[in-house]
């Protein structure tokens, strides 16, 4: 069980509704109650290893699910969507549809792990574990009032950018590709106060691209959009792209200089390691030449032999393996005029 603070803090409606609150450390987490006293908060809780032998089981239901499969818990779920509550326990699940009837599944659970010797009053059994009693069923109540009651769901859109990701150095993708989307979002006014849209963007996942013109569905699990609202719909349902492979092409380093040596000074020979470069293009450029230059160096600077290291400039159009530059070092091999008369 993750968890992202641990104290003792007092036990309040505005901290357990602040899980609700997107800005909240402990957003979409749950709290610990130990003794009316909040032990953990934000926690992440273990997920059910079965949950496909109950279908269409949300995330907090898959949570109780997973706690009911390790411990002897009895677990309270209030669906968001219907204002139900669920019971797990014991690996099982019962949905009820009033918290009287939750009142009487308490009693039953608190009487079957502490059971006394003998029959007892009533009013035993209303005393017993009033403190538990009352936690859970305040707890409920909380959930049953933040979704139970809001029957009201309203629908809004919103423009959301598409993000392109795991896409190889060795692809080029055409510019004119999509770069946004309508997405419709359904839910409370109170979820959609506590939203925020800078959030939400569609992440497409391009590392299975094909060569060619093709279809890609925006799907649901491309977006992640808050627990408290739906995914309606994404608008276009698919975007279109046209992928094709860069040519690996080995092209000369050509060394570029500006002014002239010092008075007295010649130039011997200017050298480029490595004196090529392997370089990845589109196929528009193959039949084209391809000029690879360093920065210019200023000979006028130059008194004696250097090796430099310049910048490498190349056509906007070009990449290199693994999006990383080479580095090209120049030597640059000069000696003194010779002083000595001809004969």
């Amino acid at each position: 069980m993750k968890t992202l603070g641990i104290g003792k803090y007092k036990f309040s409606q505005p901290l357990l509704a602040s899980i609700f609150d997107v800005h909240s450390i402990g957003h979409d987490g749950a709290v610990v109650i130990d003794e009316s006293r909040v032990a953990k908060f934000g926690c992440h809780l273990p997920l059910s290893l079965d949950a496909n032998k109950f279908a269409r089981l949300g995330l907090r239901h898959t949570a109780a699910l997973g706690l009911s499969e390790r411990c002897d818990a009895l677990c309270i779920v209030v669906s968001e969507e219907r204002g139900t509550i669920t019971i797990f326990n014991e690996e099982q699940l019962e949905v009820i549809d009033n918290p009287t009837k939750l009142s009487v599944i308490l009693e039953k659970f608190y009487e079957k792990k502490s059971p006394g010797k003998g029959m007892q009053p009533v009013s035993y059994w209303v005393k017993k574990n009033t403190v538990e009693k009352a936690v859970a069923i305040l707890l409920a109540l909380v959930l049953w009032a933040t979704f139970g009651y809001q029957k009201e769901s309203v629908q809004r859109d919103f423009l959301v950018p598409i993000e392109y990701r795991n896409i190889s150095s060795e692809w080029e993708i055409e510019e004119s590709r999509n770069n946004e989307a309508t997405v419709t979002l359904m839910g409370s006014l109170q979820a959609f106060q506590l939203f925020d849209p800078a959030t939400l963007k569609i992440s497409v996942d391009l590392s299975t691209l094909k060569e060619g013109r093709q279809e890609i569905v925006l799907a649901r699990d491309m977006i992640k959009a808050p627990s408290n609202l739906s995914l309606v719909r994404i608008k276009p349902k698919k975007i279109r792209i046209t992928a094709y492979k860069l040519l690996s092409i080995k092209v000369p380093i050509q060394v570029e200089t500006t002014g002239s040596l010092p008075a007295g000074m010649i130039l011997k020979e200017k050298v480029a390691t490595p004196d090529s470069i392997t370089v990845l293009a589109p196929r528009k450029l193959r039949k084209s030449k391809i000029i690879i230059r360093t920065e210019p160096i200023d000979l006028s600077k130059i008194t004696k032999s250097v090796t430099l290291e310049p910048k490498v400039i190349f056509p906007p159009d070009i990449r290199f393996k693994n999006g990383r530059i080479p580095s090209v070092k120049v030597t640059i091999e000069v000696e003194q005029k010779s002083t000595n008369p001809k004969k």
